[in-house]
């Protein structure tokens, strides 16, 4: 516990002392809150404004539920303290104040640990997934929070709907982790939790750049608004931290001038080019990719994984170089990354045991980005199959200027392609697809259409013939479909199996 002075003295603001509205005190603080829902006795409730959503209109059932103050912008109007009112923390920044706060209240977990956050467009989750196996196989014992699930070491997997959880979660994560053993942790840190301070007190040894390509502009507006959020991260490292930067990114230089002007050393990169790590001699191939390591003061050394395609081989240059890091053998990296199992949701075989005689495979991936279905579909086209079968969608409520963008990346790489829905949410399903549509004219792909997804994926089955390959693709590990007024259970590995049997 520390008291609620303490954090106005170290993060700034002030207390209230407007004594008739019954604000006073310096209560002790156990914890921080940012759902009144979730408050038990001695929280700070962080009543913060959201897009819809004021929350100063709960501080009053957060304070009945034992919260010991209040943290908000301004002082909340008149009428909500009732009887039960405490203490009022002011502050200019109440959003990134509360990760800071948490993060302090819990003894600041995430300096005992060796922590990597993963930022960039296409990659984060296969990165973490990679460096979290890799510290395993070091012996370490690592936590991981992203995009497939949150697993403190030591605690429950859950997943609770965020790549990258708020900062009262994730402070709280970190330290049952710590008092469980955990000596490492591995975040997925998305665009959006940069830009609402989710990692607000989190001290990051090393910060990992992917790529950047169009995404997420429904949210950010364009994409110098998107890339400037990134840079954010990468200033905001310090001096204790390395930025490890993919050099083959258009944006790499700006990363790097981002990190090194906020203190933090930079470690660079590449499939080919000169960079501190690169990969050369690749072979890709339907078991997989081959490929010999040099640099971070390593002897040459051959690298095996079975994840195909060459996105894989920048993604398993990124876990390396976090790994080189920590000083680990390159035969601890070797047997990690040639064993390393798929991540949930990204290239991921189904059906094998259903597909034994039929002579086609089939996989989900979680690509929703034009870069992301090139990337897949180009790693599939090296596995020589006979034909790719793609299906695919667009989500609803999202940056609509990327839909013929898809549409058209598909029908230049895929043999057949089935338009379909992916999470309409409030829009009409045809429309997404006529938007879709417009982009695949000058592909080669046969189109089809069938905006329910279950369908789709059927008429995908039945098209399938030996040597070919379906990619379902989309939703990846998702487990729901979102409409405008209802949410229905759907895994596109499921019901791929549920029709193939």
């Amino acid at each position: 516990m520390v008291r609620l002075s303490d954090l106005v003295s170290r993060f700034g603001g002030y207390l209230s002392q407007d004594a008739a509205s019954g604000w006073a005190g310096d209560p002790s603080i156990c914890d921080v809150e940012l759902d009144s829902r979730l408050v038990t006795k001695g929280s700070l409730f962080a009543a913060l404004l959201g897009g819809s959503v004021d929350g100063a209109s709960y501080a009053s059932a957060a304070l009945q539920s034992g919260a010991a103050a209040v943290l908000a912008r301004t002082a909340p109007g008149p009428g909500w303290q009732g009887r039960d009112c405490r203490a009022l923390w002011l502050h200019s920044e109440p959003r990134r104040v509360a990760g800071f706060a948490a993060g302090y209240v819990h003894g600041s977990p995430s300096a005992e640990q060796f922590t990597v956050g993963v930022t960039g467009t296409n990659g984060k989750t296969t990165v973490a997934w990679m460096i979290h196996s890799l510290l395993e196989r070091m012996g370490r014992k690592p936590s991981l929070f992203g995009t497939v699930e949150h697993r403190p070491f030591g605690g429950e997997s859950v997943f609770e709907g965020m790549t990258t959880p708020d900062a009262p979660y994730l402070h709280r994560a970190l330290g049952i982790a710590r008092a469980n053993g955990g000596d490492s942790a591995v975040l997925e840190v998305s665009s959006h939790a940069i830009d609402q301070d989710r990692c607000a007190g989190v001290y990051f040894n090393a910060g990992v750049f992917t790529n950047l390509t169009r995404d997420h502009l429904d949210y950010h507006g364009d994409l110098d608004s998107y890339i400037a959020v990134k840079e954010r991260f990468f200033a905001g490292l310090g001096t204790r931290a390395k930025a490890i930067i993919n050099l083959d990114s258009p944006f790499a230089s700006r990363m790097a001038e981002a990190a090194r002007a906020g203190g933090a050393e930079v470690v660079t990169y590449s499939i080919g080019s000169r960079a501190d790590l690169v990969a050369s001699q690749l072979k890709v191939g339907p078991q997989g990719v081959q490929f010999v390591l040099q640099g971070m003061g390593t002897s040459t050394f051959d690298l095996t994984t079975p994840l195909v395609g060459r996105h894989n081989v920048e993604n398993a240059l990124a876990a390396t170089a976090v790994m080189l890091l920590l000083e680990a053998s390159p035969s601890v990296i070797a047997e990690g990354l040639a064993t390393i199992s798929p991540t949930p949701g990204r290239l991921e075989p189904v059906c094998a045991s259903l597909l034994a005689n039929r002579g086609f495979s089939v996989l989900v991936d979680f690509a929703h980005t034009p870069s992301a279905l090139e990337n897949v579909l180009l790693a599939l086209r090296g596995t020589n199959p006979a034909r790719i079968v793609c299906v695919f969608g667009c989500g609803g409520d999202r940056d609509r200027g990327k839909r013929p963008e898809m549409g058209a990346v598909v029908a230049r790489l895929a043999d057949v392609a089935i338009l379909t829905s992916d999470n309409p949410r409030s829009e009409d399903p045809e429309a997404i697809l006529d938007a879709v549509e417009s982009g695949m004219k000058s592909g080669i792909a046969r189109i089809l259409r069938e905006a329910d997804r279950r369908d789709a994926i059927g008429l995908a089955l039945a098209e399938a013939q030996p040597g070919d390959v379906v990619l379902i693709a989309g939703k990846g590990h998702e487990t729901q479909q979102i409409f405008a007024d209802h949410t229905i259970p759907f895994d596109d590995r499921r019901v791929a199996e549920e029709l193939l049997s």
